[in-house]
């Protein structure tokens, strides 16, 4: 399994194994390290989850070097430099909702000792393409833009992770299913799902 090195501008350097069900390891090519920008993840590592200290947060997540999606020549493309976030979600302590509003559908529920980690990558199409690349079928015109965000649910009870350890937790196991196979390998994993 491939593994990415895991940054700061303020002195963190951690690894991260991609798990076996990763789209990082089965779908990106050349992603070998991100780094959080904008936010002082080195200092807040060793918190909790559930730590007071810990709110809702957003941080940017810049790229070393371009990296791409799928394989054949990659067309989708994620630029270095800044292309994609990292968030934690702290609902108030009575609970909350994931999304609000929600314009999709039902809103996800998140009770107070819940906390939603997530990982968002942007990527570019290059250049106009209408074919399959793996299983992923893209029509989009070159330019065009897409964002994948992959969100991990941690409880806080009876033992909250570490904030470095459940991002690390997200990347490893980010995941997009793009076939009846990526899906049926994760329902094995998690027969809830």
């Amino acid at each position: 399994m491939p593994t990415i090195q895991l940054t700061d501008q303020f002195g963190l350097d951690a690894d991260v194994t991609a798990g076996d069900l990763s789209s990082l390891a089965k779908y990106f090519t050349n992603l070998s390290s991100l780094s959080v920008t904008g936010f002082n993840l080195n200092a807040i590592a060793g918190l909790t989850l559930a730590d007071p200290a810990v709110k809702s947060l957003q941080a940017g997540l810049t790229f070393a070097q371009p990296a791409g999606i799928g394989s054949g020549g990659a067309t989708l493309q994620l630029s270095a430099g800044v292309c994609g976030s990292f968030n934690i979600f702290v609902p108030p302590a009575a609970g909350g909702n994931l999304f609000d509003p929600n314009q999709y559908g039902d809103n996800i529920a998140v009770g107070g000792a819940e906390r939603y980690v997530s990982i968002a990558l942007t990527a570019t199409f290059t250049p106009g393409i209408d074919a399959p690349v793996n299983q992923f079928s893209f029509g989009f015109t070159a330019g065009a833009s897409v964002t994948l965000t992959n969100y991990r649910l941690f409880e806080t009870q009876p033992a909250a992770p570490a904030i470095l350890a459940a991002l690390q937790d997200t990347v490893a196991n980010f995941s997009v299913p793009c076939s009846l196979d990526d899906l049926n390998a994760r329902r094995r994993r998690r027969p809830d799902l």
